[in-house]
């Protein structure tokens, strides 16, 4: 049976918020929130620094001021790619572990699985990545107001479509009934809308590819715990710490019906397992399970 909401939230918040100080779960909803542009929005403009180039791809994000609940709405203003990372590096992106207040690049994110290959899907970020290079995540990016120059005021549904396909090749489709994760990344300044049952058929598949982003790993639903806790032939591996939230939250409201885990143990026993085993952790460990924002050792 699932865990209930609060409990959940408050046991993920007090190992990866209070402690780890990287991510905070704010809710659990089952409704998409809707978009729409600030009125008081500036005429976007290509940002251009004295001698800095502009990156190469210079998409334009959406970004939101001092979320809060119940997080139905949210209003934007644009930002290309050059604005958001120059911003980061300010402090002015992000940054705070208490109250939300500042900025925050709004992002949407799926959980994705097969139920008939009984496998979860994973993203391992590339090296030259800007945040948690190399990282586990899940699938995911930066709504985009607009896209190859086109204004399609994208829904956060949409930028996990496009995003699964950029990342990885395949297409996929959301049911209505997907619950959905609302939390902020501290480091980064994205704020999380998170699909926690992105369905991917068997036949698509065959098709995954890797991009320029990282590479998708097939995961066996049996071993979801090693995954998670870089156990076995997942040794090594470290994690992004919202990437890693997504998977427990959805393992604790009942992983969608699927079988987890080893055999006899349901999906919320396993998040169960997994957080306790995380509750004990050295710093140490930590350091070794979960990759840094910017991919430099930090010292405790």
């Amino acid at each position: 049976m699932p865990w209930d909401r609060a409990f959940i939230g408050s046991r993920i918040n007090r190992f990866f918020a209070d402690r780890l100080r990287e991510v905070r779960l704010l809710a659990l909803a089952d409704a998409v929130p809707l978009l729409r542009r600030a009125a008081d929005a500036p005429p976007f403009q290509a940002t251009a620094y004295p001698g800095e180039p502009l990156p190469p791809i210079n998409d334009r994000h959406a970004l939101i001021r001092d979320p809060r609940p119940p997080y139905a709405l949210f209003e934007y203003w644009e930002a290309d790619y050059a604005c958001v990372k120059r911003r980061r590096q300010a402090g002015q992106i992000g940054n705070t572990v208490g109250a939300l207040a500042g900025e925050y690049v709004l992002s949407a994110s799926g959980v994705l699985c097969c139920a008939q290959s009984g496998e979860l899907i994973v993203h391992r970020r590339s090296p030259r990545s800007d945040t948690y290079p190399g990282g586990l995540h899940i699938i995911g990016g930066a709504v985009c107001p607009t896209v190859d120059g086109r204004t399609c005021d994208e829904t956060p549904a949409q930028t996990i479509v496009r995003e699964v396909a950029e990342e990885t090749g395949l297409a996929v489709q959301l049911s209505g009934a997907t619950p959905l994760l609302v939390a902020a990344e501290f480091r980064t300044g994205f704020f999380l809308l998170g699909f926690l049952d992105v369905q991917v058929t068997g036949q698509a598949l065959l098709t995954m590819q890797d991009s320029w982003e990282g590479r998708a790993l097939r995961v066996p639903l049996a071993h979801l715990e090693d995954l998670l806790l870089g156990r076995g032939a997942y040794a090594g591996h470290r994690w992004v710490p919202s990437g890693m939230v997504h998977v427990l939250v959805w393992l604790a409201l009942g992983a969608g019906g699927h079988a987890v885990g080893k055999e006899g143990c349901s999906a919320p026993e396993l998040f169960d397992g997994v957080m306790t085993c995380l509750e004990q952790l050295a710093p140490s460990q930590c350091e070794r399970l979960f990759a840094p924002a910017d991919g430099r050792t930090e010292s405790k």
